[in-house]
């Protein structure tokens, strides 16, 4: 590059200087007279100079130094050059600002986070530019036989703070539908390392930007800035105020948690990164990276000065953040190099296609145990990461991405983009692999199927056929066309029906909740399907746990009948076996597709909870009876859901908002007094409340609730789950009209068991 383009402020980023003060004991004789005085040391001062990039962790306290045939243990930090600031750190984003009383902000500038508010995220911090160590001379020296060194680790955390609204020069995507990419310049950013104290797994945990992990911090002297070890006795240096005034020690003399950064403004070149948070693993992640990384050294040569770094970014509204790949000038305020990359037509695209190239001819792709080699994508310095780069995983990536290069158009920001075809691709991965954590690897096995890659899975007795994207129409006696994430075929004769899969993220479908409820209903109604819908949260919750995300619809203690009708209607139908309100929908849907008779019992079950949700005595109120009967009948004049003709004092009724006042999801249930003796099904309707001006706070639970409630009151014959939004545009009248032939399973006519369920439903 030409010197004329280098910024005049382009300076190396300020080091850290180590301080070490060795001392020994005067060996010379001295004067009888003076044998009575102190002891004498000879002193000698070194000092070290390390860039702060390495020095964060190097010469960070208790770490120890090895130079000159010393190794060196910092023990102070110097309080001099650089004093202690509160800072307040953003939980989800990358943004972080210095406390100032005079603003108060309840939510972080950048991503809105409301917990940027919270006490917890309010820590101590310090640029540190000094250190010292202070150690006997004849202890610091290291034998030549023996170089055993050891290293302190740390929690490190580089956070890269834009802000988009100002400081994104140009931006470009390529407009791929199915494969988003993006880049952009950034004329300053803001890099700030912060070293969290020494790694342990023990100790109170702290979100920053999106990750958690013990910040254990450091402890040291306000005074003098010595280093206090928990182990220890109290240490502090020769001329602390302490030693004078001891009363200092049982105020507040020290700092607790102090947390160690350095900081700099350069220009970086942004990339977003083909994979979501939740991908499986760190594969695709890292072999980008190096790839990425081998086309820039083909490119410009000497990319020394270049830094590499992954940055992720909250989605708002959703489960999943995007990822960058964060490309900075080391240079405080930059070279000129990225900023040319930018103004160079096609730069970038000759970036990636020069990296493809020297992969594919690498001699290392003759070798099929080779993964990389030192020649392609090992040449960039990522040697902790070696163990996760593919280089048949980095091409891939590229040809994918390179596929997009005649559809470059320049955009505001990347951050713009839409990611849900990654999002979805990846999540449909992790419930592939949630399936085999449930029945066992050893149990799924890669398959063909119509000409395309599936699976083959064994549960129990029972085998199966997962095939992905699969497109259902007329010819599968579906009215309303769509395609399901999978189709889980069944391959022997039991009774059970193919299971149509959609996993759905809430960052794309809390706005698709019509057109969702329409497709999975018609494919329910063709008579040839079950549908099961697993939200982002239900797969995830294969993996960790998920605390309180769905309201509970499905506890019959909760409702209106529940605790007099649930139990007795399941014992009558000796379906007690089964309790869906202590499993989870995942673990329904394999229950489903294990169990020989699963349709039986989940109709069983279905039944029961419509019974639950009446309210006999509502059955005289004429107010209540009419409100009812309007809501039901405009659900029911779009969708045909029920063919009962409801009449006043003969039709046991309910209406239930599982989490109260507020809800954003109510359910509505009838049958004619008459029906409920024969042991005919209730006709039900669950209804979503999806007006983006009307939801509320808990909005996302019960999007998650309205899922898991139909994946089990599908088994009854008149259900549906429609949203208000849907009934408003009339989306439902594309639907077919029930067959009436659906046969059903339950205990017809009366009997002495259901006189016992009727005089527990009628005091």
């Amino acid at each position: 590059m030409d010197e004329g383009l280098l910024p005049n402020y382009a300076f190396p980023e300020a080091g850290i200087v180590l301080k070490a003060v060795l001392y020994r004991k005067d060996e010379e004789p001295k004067p009888s007279n003076e044998a009575k005085e102190s002891k004498k040391y000879d002193k000698m001062v070194y000092e070290y100079n390390r860039a702060s990039s390495a020095a964060i962790s190097e010469f960070a306290p208790n770490n120890s130094f090895y130079a000159g045939g010393r190794k060196l243990t910092i023990d102070q930090v110097d309080l001099t050059t650089a004093q202690s600031a509160k800072w307040r750190l953003c939980p989800n984003c990358s943004h972080a600002q210095r406390e100032e009383s005079s603003r108060h902000v309840a939510v972080c500038p950048r991503c809105g986070s409301p917990e940027w508010a919270d006490a917890g995220q309010a820590r101590n911090m310090l640029k540190v530019q000094m250190v010292y160590s202070t150690m006997d001379y004849t202890k610091s020296l290291i034998s030549d036989e023996s170089d055993d060194r050891s290293s302190v680790f740390y929690c490190r955390q580089l956070l890269v703070d834009v802000d988009e609204d100002h400081d994104i020069a140009m931006a470009y995507q390529m407009n791929n539908e199915n494969f988003p990419f993006g880049y952009e310049f950034v004329r300053k950013a803001t890099l700030r390392e912060i070293n969290f104290g020494e790694s342990d797994t023990v100790g109170e945990k702290m979100y920053v930007s999106g990750v958690e992990d013990v910040r254990k911090g450091f402890k040291i002297c306000k005074y003098c800035g010595k280093i206090q070890n928990e182990e220890e006795k109290p240490n502090h240096s020769f001329y602390c105020k302490t030693r004078k005034n001891p009363s200092l020690l049982m105020g507040d003399a020290y700092e607790e948690c102090l947390f160690l950064y350095r900081e700099f403004n350069t220009e970086i070149l942004r990339i977003l990164v083909p994979a979501t948070t939740i991908d499986v693993t760190s594969e695709k992640l890292d072999s980008f990276v190096a790839a990425f990384m081998l086309g820039m050294k083909e490119y410009f040569g000497n990319v020394d000065h270049l830094g590499a770094t992954v940055s992720e970014v909250p989605v708002p509204e959703s489960n999943y953040r995007k990822q960058y790949l964060v490309i900075y000038d080391s240079v405080p305020g930059g070279t000129g190099y990225l900023k040319q990359l930018m103004h160079e037509k096609n730069a970038l695209i000759e970036i990636l296609e020069k990296a493809l190239d020297k992969m594919e001819n690498c001699s290392c792709k003759n070798d099929p145990q080779k993964k990389g080699c030192y020649h392609c994508l090992y040449a960039y310095r990522l040697s902790r990461q070696i163990g996760n780069i593919s280089r048949s995983t980095a091409i891939s990536l590229l040809r994918s991405i390179l596929s997009g290069k005649n559809n470059i158009e320049k955009i505001t920001k990347i951050n713009d983009i839409e990611v849900n075809p990654l999002f979805d691709s990846e999540l449909e991965k992790r419930f592939l692999e949630a399936v085999r954590m449930k029945v066992g690897a050893a149990n799924v096995h890669d398959s063909m199927m119509h000409g395309k890659h599936s699976y083959y899975v064994k549960i129990k007795d029972v085998a199966w056929e997962i095939e992905p994207q699969v497109t259902l129409g007329p010819e599968h006696h579906v009215k309303v066309a769509s395609k399901p994430d999978f189709i889980i075929w069944p391959l022997n004769e039991t009774g059970h029906l193919p299971v149509a899969v959609f996993t759905d993220g809430f960052t794309y479908h809390k706005d698709t909740v019509a057109n969702d409820t329409l497709k999975r209903e018609a494919i329910r109604r063709s008579g040839h399907f079950r549908v099961w819908s697993l939200s982002f949260k239900d797969v995830q919750n294969v993996y960790t746990t998920q605390s309180d995300y769905a309201t509970q619809v499905l506890e019959p203690t909760q409702m209106p009948y529940g605790e007099k009708m649930y139990m007795n209607t399941v014992k009558k139908e000796k379906a007690d076996s089964f309790t869906p309100s202590k499993m989870t929908s995942f673990d329904q849907m394999i229950f489903y597709l294990s169990h020989p008779e699963a349709e039986k019992l989940f109709q069983a079950h279905a039944y029961a909870y419509g019974l639950s949700l009446l309210q006999p005595k509502q059955m005289n109120n004429q107010s209540s009876f009419n409100d009812w009967l309007e809501t039901v009948g405009r659900i029911n004049d779009q969708t045909h859901y029920t063919k009962t003709d409801y009449a006043f004092s003969k039709t046991v009724f309910g209406t239930w908002n599982p989490r109260g006042n507020h809800s954003d999801l109510t359910i509505y249930a009838g049958i004619l007094l008459d029906q409920m003796k024969k042991g005919r099904k209730v006709s039900i309707c669950a209804v979503l409340r999806d007006d983006k001006d009307s939801r509320s706070d808990r909005y996302e639970k019960e999007w998650n609730a309205l899922l898991q409630f139909s994946n089990v009151m599908q088994f009854s014959d008149e259900y549906i789950a429609i949203s208000t939004t849907g009934l408003t545009d009339m989306t439902y009248l594309s639907l077919p009209v029930p067959d009436d032939t659906i046969p059903s399973v339950l205990s017809e006519g009366m009997d002495e068991g259901w006189n016992i369920v009727l005089e527990s439903l009628f005091d």
